[in-house]
């Protein structure tokens, strides 16, 4: 009995010599060598526990919790490390920049080709929503990739930007396509709670002279009218491969593909096709297409380019040499082939 005693009496002997986390009086668990500074950083870096959890734990205040993180983090109790594959991507994203005279870029980091578009709309849809402005008019061209952008920007965002407008920036399409410029529009401005402005023309006719007939109409003259007053736009950049929309669409035979001096087309930037240098190729087919010029494309302050895959390796890169776009949107295996070239 009197070895049972002691025992329980060491016990308490023991308990009550361990060290109190200071002015509050609880006591540091054992497990963390009698240091508030270990206990608070396992609450809150392990746990994931917030500072106010954390003092409500230890006892003490929010500014205490917060001395302790820091002498944790300094005592290097706590080291903080990035994703590999975050660090790669925002390196990445950093010498496209630099490389191609963007404004900035987004990389999203590498998972397969499974799921690209919607990975890149997704990425596209939150950066978005943190450029628009009060007032913005914003151009919006169609395909995959602009389609997933759009499903990717959440309802929970309607009416934050007050005055916003939403512009197709060329005409339509056939009606049985779900990826066409007047779908894209509708819905991008029914989640952002914008008004929509059509271009209520076909987006490609049939010969110059009805091009220049149809742009007499004041209504599509005022349509045309507010989307050259776009702040921002954001389009995909289509390649010339035989599935490229362009095509599959039915817009325009493949066998037709413009060339310019015997130069061939290697991508497709607001439905207009371009070298592969970024040069504008202006023939026929261009002078049919009814929408916003690669010129007026330029004049746009900030232009997204939402696009990426080993497909469209070429086809962005005649985008960027072109000067099209002011940000890109792409994945990690794109941007490191485009950083290469």
């Amino acid at each position: 009995m009197a070895t049972n005693v002691n025992s329980k009496a060491g016990i308490k002997v023991r308990q009550r010599s361990r060290s109190l986390v200071a002015g509050s009086g609880v006591a540091v668990p054992l497990r963390f060598r009698s240091d508030p500074v270990i206990w608070a950083g396992w609450l809150y870096f392990h746990d994931g526990l917030t500072q106010h959890e954390v003092a409500e734990v230890m006892g003490v205040s929010r500014a205490t919790v917060n001395a302790y993180v820091a002498e944790a983090r300094a005592r290097g109790v706590v080291t903080v490390r990035m994703d590999p594959r975050w660090l790669t991507s925002i390196a990445l994203a950093k010498s496209l920049s630099e490389k191609y005279g963007l404004a900035d870029a987004v990389v999203i980091p590498d998972a397969g080709t499974e799921g690209l578009e919607q990975r890149i709309g997704s990425a596209a849809a939150e950066l978005l929503v943190t450029l628009l402005e009060p007032g913005d008019v914003l151009g919006v061209a169609w395909g995959r990739t602009v389609m997933a952008m759009t499903q990717s920007v959440s309802s929970t965002n309607r009416g934050l930007v007050k005055d916003l407008s939403v512009a197709q920036i060329m005409g339509g399409t056939t009606g049985t396509m779900d990826l066409s410029p007047e779908v894209c529009a509708s819905l991008l401005a029914e989640r952002l709670g914008a008004r929509c402005i059509y271009l209520t023309a076909p987006g490609i006719v049939s010969s110059k002279r009805v091009r220049s007939i149809l742009l007499q109409e004041p209504i599509l003259r005022d349509q045309l009218a507010i989307l050259r007053k776009a702040t921002k736009v954001v389009f995909g950049v289509g390649s010339t491969k035989p599935d490229s929309l362009i095509y599959t669409s039915g817009l325009i035979d493949r066998k037709s593909t413009p060339s310019q001096n015997g130069v061939e087309a290697a991508a497709v930037v607001a439905c207009r096709f371009v070298t592969a240098e970024g040069k504008p190729i202006h023939d026929a087919y261009d002078e049919r297409i009814i929408g916003l010029s690669l010129s007026e494309l330029v004049a746009i302050d900030v232009r997204i380019a939402v696009a990426g895959g080993p497909d469209k390796i070429e086809a962005i890169r005649a985008c960027l040499l072109g000067g099209y776009a002011s940000v890109l949107v792409t994945d990690a295996a794109t941007a490191e082939a485009l950083v290469q070239d």
